[in-house]
Parts: C-alpha cells; structure tokens; sequence
C-alpha cells in the first residue's frame, strides 16, 4: 500500500468537507489490518459520496489502478482496474470505433465510480444505466476475499454493488461492452420551448427517434415563461456525416479564484438565463449542426475548476424522479422548494 497523507477531502460541490488520512496505491486491495476504508475515485460527485463521515479516516484513491487488462476489438468488452477514467476510455478507444455505453457530464470519473454510483446519462431513456453493460466485477469483500460476479454469478452481490456507493466492498476490476461510434461527432439539435409542457411532450416525442436528450430549463422564469427551456436531442453522427478528421479537444480555461458569492445573486442567475434562452430562441425552428462529442456531453469540462464560481461556500446537486403522470406540476414544485428554503436554483 502507498503512504497516508493527511488531505482535505471534498465532493465536486465542495460541501460538505471533511479531513482523511489518503493513500493512492497502484494495486487495489483493502488493508490488511481491518481498518475501515472508503474508496474514492477522482472526486466529481456533487454530494458527500466519497467523503469521509468522520475526520481522520482512511481514505483509498483509485486513480493510480488504471491499467487496462484486457480489450476484444471486435465486441467492444473491456476489462480494466476500477481507477481508469472515462477520458482515458475515450483516448484509447474513440480511435478505434467504440463509445463509453453511458457516460455522465463529465469523463473526469472512475470507472468504478461509474459502477458504485450506476451512473445515468442522456440515453437514460432508451439504453438505461452504467450497470446495464457491466458483465463482470471483481469486489474485494470484508473477510478479504476477491469475489468474481455478475448478471449470472453471485448475482446478489453484483446486483448490489452496482448502485451500491462502494458499501459492499472495494471494486478492484470491471468488465463492461463499450458501444461501436463510427466518429467523435455528434449531430445536435436544438429547440426552444415556452414552457414545461412543451419540455416534456418534447422529450416524450424525441426519446423514440433520438439515442441522446436533455432539457436545459430556466428555473427562475416567471408567469408566463415558466418553465421555458432548450431541448437538445443527439446522436452519433456516421462516417458520412462528420467532418474529416478527429474531434480536436476543446480549448481549456481555467477559474482561477473563488468567485464572490454576490456573483449566483437571484439577480445575475435570471440574466443569465433569459439571455442563454434568448440566444437559442432566435435560431429558426429546430438547429441542427455538427458539433465534437465534447461539447455534447461534456461541455463544463472545459473549464478547469468551474466549481469555484460557486464561491467558497460550495454547491449542492439536488435530483429526483416523479412519475410521469404526476406533470408539469410536479417538477416545477422542486425549484419553488428549493427558493422557499432560501436556495438559489440555476437550472
């Protein structure tokens, strides 16, 4: 095992915040003395999953156990340790025709975060979560044993590892079916929408033509603009369609301090939206274009260290589910909640 170092350990939110005694080993495995250890990847998770619940305690990050074991070219099954990120995934593997099968905002995570948290993505709809395409896990247990599992061998261990924010054991090696991409292009479209009706008519109609979909909406919109948004819908685009050449990586910034709190006032954050939605409403009907899979799925990323524009203070991620039939009303309930409580939602 590596040497401990006494670290303030955060999520990407920033809040809560906690001290942990941190190891990075290059091999993966519980210690030998029994003493409780949390397992960390590389810390994008908005909340307190990979913090620790009291100072002081041992905290094992996974991003030095990041070789790549095994890879069939012709299926797309790869086997790697736990600490290989999504980035790499897409470094080494766009090029040769294959896509992470669920990816979240960003590729700054483990894969075995992808597995502890079973992570969504805007497929959500059509190919379902990260643990979908997971066919083995290799899990170090309590007593110290390595467990093999998967859909079809000690499925209960599997089925509650994926999912299960690490508490059955330390995930040391995955097995998942990355999905065959003909470019690192994406054909976008982009539509405006009055209102959260529209929101979700429009995301209920795309989800049967379209692999990808998101809303952005305004959560700040009064009377009649309540609920407005953009509807973005996405897919891979072919060999035909993209541009010659690779998707270049985008030009990276950085924030460099805490940004003022005064700068998320209601004030700001509601001219920031009108003019985000106003951009995109005078673009005719439905904008298609082709754009590098980048700024698709992982536009923040090239920002290095946007959280702090959140301030010191840090930020808070919340998500929910409700059930379709409970409408409109239902979701625009969540943001008038999070004002009455004195929260400033964004989006």
């Amino acid at each position: 095992m590596g040497g401990l170092s006494i670290e303030t350990v955060s999520g990407w939110g920033r809040r809560p915040v906690s001290r942990g005694a941190v190891e990075r080993p290059e091999h993966l495995l519980l210690p030998p003395d029994g003493h409780p250890v949390l397992a960390r990847g590389l810390g994008r998770a908005y909340g307190d999953a990979a913090v620790p619940a009291t100072p002081g305690a041992r905290v094992l990050e996974t991003v030095r156990a990041d070789r790549v074991l095994a890879f069939d070219q012709g299926s797309g099954r790869l086997t790697c340790e736990a600490g290989l990120s999504l980035a790499e995934v897409l470094r080494i593997f766009l090029p040769r025709g294959w896509f992470p099968p669920v990816t979240p905002g960003t590729r700054f995570v483990t894969v075995g975060g992808c597995v502890a948290c079973d992570v969504h993505g805007k497929n959500h709809h059509r190919d379902g979560a990260f643990g979908a395409f997971v066919d083995r896990l290799v899990v170090q247990v309590a007593d110290g044993r390595l467990v093999e599992c998967g859909p079809s061998r000690e499925r209960e261990l599997f089925l509650a590892t994926v999912g299960g924010m690490g508490l059955t054991g330390l995930i040391t090696e995955v097995t998942l079916r990355l999905q065959p991409a003909e470019s690192g292009w994406m054909l976008v479209e982009t539509e405006p929408l009055a209102g959260l009706g529209a929101m979700l008519d429009g995301l209920r109609d795309a989800a049967k033509d379209w692999q990808y979909t998101v809303g952005w909406i305004d959560c700040l919109a009064r009377g009649a603009t309540l609920g407005r948004g953009i509807l973005i819908r996405g897919r891979h685009a072919t060999r035909g369609e993209a541009p010659a050449g690779p998707a270049s990586e985008p030009r990276r910034l950085a924030v460099p301090l805490d940004a003022p709190e005064w700068l998320l006032s209601p004030v700001l954050m509601r001219a920031f939206n009108t003019a985000y939605y106003r951009m995109h409403a005078r673009r005719p009907g439905r904008s298609a274009r082709i754009v590098p899979y980048q700024g698709f799925f992982y536009p923040l990323d090239a920002i290095g260290g946007w959280n702090r524009l959140y301030g010191r203070r840090g930020f808070l991620q919340y998500q929910c589910v409700v059930p379709r039939a409970a409408g409109a009303a239902a979701a625009l309930s969540v943001p008038g909640a999070a004002e009455a409580s004195g929260a400033t939602p964004s989006s």
